[in-house]
């Protein structure tokens, strides 16, 4: 009998972790990035910033959990810190094109004088 509820919790512990979902990472490219502005695009910088601060804190962490569990927390970390890295660029690309100041009108040609 105790062998059977033994095997059972066993069982039960092995669907669980067999279920689990890792997160998605973040989209690189969102649906309204085409109507942000200057000033929301570097806000969105400013909070990915904070993020990646954090991620990398968590990173520290998660190899000090690999360490003592056994867990291997590292690749979830690198897929989400590459998922901000890859928004960050797509951000700055879009910050390139959008708060770039307005560029000064041509001069007009030069008219050549008739001689005469």
């Amino acid at each position: 009998m105790r062998l059977v509820m033994v095997m059972a919790v066993l069982g039960i512990v092995l669907a669980a972790c067999a279920s689990h979902e890792p997160p998605q990472p973040a989209a690189t490219v969102h649906a309204q990035d085409a109507n942000l502005d200057c000033t929301a695009i570097q806000a969105e910088i400013q909070v990915n910033n904070a993020k990646a601060a954090e991620l990398a804190e968590d990173q520290g962490w998660m190899l000090k959990q690999w360490y003592r569990y056994g867990k291997d927390f590292r690749y979830e970390a690198e897929r989400d810190a590459a998922a901000l890295n890859a928004r960050q660029e797509h951000l700055a690309a879009l910050a390139a094109e959008k708060c770039a100041p307005p560029s000064a009108p041509e001069p007009p040609p030069r008219q050549r004088r008739a001689r005469s």
